[in-house]
């Protein structure tokens, strides 16, 4: 996708990066692209055109980001029923939102902390800052699980840096093959998958590939899967349909792969029926309760749709689509 012509102030210029940040996750574009809009009322306020495009391009540019599109919906709707002003003043406050929910998320795990139960294992796959912090938040209250098993999480390894995490807040932690973990789930081994959640709708959620896969198999055996996350993630009707979620291009792989067609999605979906849990800032939600909370949010502005799907089959600056659970 051309990228659009960077203007001069400073507001647009925070903005733009905002569109094309491809190293955080979505909470901190999302933060980004508040805090520039707030900028602009120092500098010069948008038009209503401006704050338009300016929406449309962080749309998208932020692919694959649900709270991103969550934002930018909400602030549309607010642009198109009360102005300019109003429009700022809202995505001001859903970057105090965002903030206010991942303390409140830290509260209500504290308070409804997951109970310590056979002496199985409990399971971690990826990466999650919302899985990390709020283990370190249950260790400084002295909460102690016993074995962790953490799968390695290919493409990209990040399981590596959670069992890393797990390892400094000493509890015992061993590192696995994807496969391998999918074995010890079906012998039995693990009591609880835990897992992030990059976007949750009516039906399904989103994480790293491989994700649902291990919690359709730990709920056929009766383990417990948990999702942690926020509501900011969660998108109407069957809103997954409109996240790309990418493609790993490998480099530097055996020139044997290059005979064959190689395929390393990042990430994928799984079925909101195989989770027994949701935490959230709104505390420990089932399947049934998170679908109440998604029906009563309003459908996704076709615009900005619109948008999305123009860039759904094109690879942003030669960049992967990153999520960021």
């Amino acid at each position: 996708m051309k990228k659009p012509v960077r203007k001069t102030s400073k507001w647009r210029d925070a903005f733009y990066h905002a569109v094309h940040d491809r190293d955080h996750g979505a909470t901190i574009v999302t933060i980004t692209a508040a805090d520039a809009l707030s900028r602009s009322l120092l500098e010069e306020t948008p038009s209503r055109q401006q704050l338009q495009e300016a929406l449309l391009d962080l749309a998208a540019g932020q692919v694959a980001m649900a709270p991103v599109l969550r934002f930018c919906s909400e602030v549309w709707y607010t642009l198109q029923e009360k102005g300019v002003a109003q429009a700022i003043n809202h995505a001001k406050l859903w970057r105090n939102d965002i903030e206010a929910a991942q303390k409140q998320f830290l509260l209500k795990l504290q308070q409804q902390a997951p109970e310590v139960g056979s002496g199985k294992s409990w399971a971690f796959f990826s990466r999650s800052s919302n899985v990390m912090e709020g283990l370190g938040t249950l260790m400084r209250n002295g909460y102690v699980i016993g074995d962790a098993i953490v799968g390695i999480s290919h493409p990209g390894g990040e399981g590596l840096k959670t069992a890393l995490t797990l390892k400094q807040c000493r509890w015992p932690v061993t590192l696995v093959p994807d496969a391998h973990l999918a074995d010890l789930i079906l012998q039995g081994h693990v009591e609880r998958l835990i897992l992030g959640c990059d976007a949750l709708d009516s039906t399904r959620f989103v994480n790293k590939i491989g994700s649902g896969a291990l919690a359709a198999l730990a709920h056929q055996v009766g383990a417990e899967v948990e999702l942690w996350t926020t509501g900011h993630k969660m998108l109407p009707g069957h809103g997954v349909n409109w996240l790309d979620l990418g493609r790993h291009h490998a480099r530097n792989l055996d020139p044997e792969l290059e005979k064959v067609h190689l395929e390393q999605p990042l990430f994928g979906y799984g079925y909101l029926e195989h989770v027994t849990w949701v935490r959230t800032e709104m505390g420990l939600l089932g399947p049934a309760a998170v679908q109440d909370q998604i029906r009563d949010l309003p459908t996704l502005p076709e615009e900005l749709l619109a948008a999305r799907d123009r860039t759904r089959r094109i690879k942003l600056d030669g960049m992967t689509a990153f999520t960021g659970a």
